[in-house]
């Protein structure tokens, strides 16, 4: 629960630093979209955890869980939506709704099967198997294309490292 809570707060103060009238700095803009794609992955990692350690775990558990990670997807893509990015940042941009639409529409639809089975049963295996499948090849050629695009952004604007 303080996890949600530390991450709703992060993205509510995001979402105030970079809603503003004018454009983003792109320094800034390129600062805040890597420390919510990491913050992003380290719940999604915890959950994920949670989720398939807690074998003993109620139904509603489950679904709660999931329901967590529906609700930071929706708010990363509420940001991500609301943001004055910088121009040189449109494909970047574009790209990174794209990972975070696909994570949230397809592979949380995929976690949400798990409640369905029995824990450790065949078709609960099976469904971690999808779900494995899909973070293997498409979410990882997504963000393969954010990080793709990131770079060109870098260097358009010349942000070094």
């Amino acid at each position: 629960m303080f996890i949600s809570t530390k991450i709703s707060l992060f993205a509510l103060l995001v979402l105030g630093s970079i809603s503003c009238c004018s454009r983003m700095n792109p320094m800034e803009y390129n600062e805040q979209i890597v420390e919510m794609h990491e913050n992003a992955w380290q719940f999604f990692e915890y959950k994920q955890e949670e989720l398939y350690a807690d074998r003993d775990s109620t139904h509603q558990n489950a679904t709660s869980i999931i329901n967590s990670l529906y609700q930071k997807y929706d708010s990363i893509i509420n940001v991500l939506d609301s943001v004055r990015y910088p121009r040189e940042a449109t494909e970047f941009h574009q790209v990174t709704i794209i990972f975070y639409k696909y994570i949230k529409d397809s592979i949380l639809n995929l976690y949400a099967d798990i409640p369905k089975y029995q824990p450790e049963s065949k078709q609960w295996y099976e469904a971690w198997g999808r779900i494995e499948y899909a973070l293997d090849t498409k979410a990882s050629q997504l963000e393969n294309n954010m990080i793709a695009e990131q770079i060109k952004f870098a260097e358009k604007v010349s942000i070094m490292y």
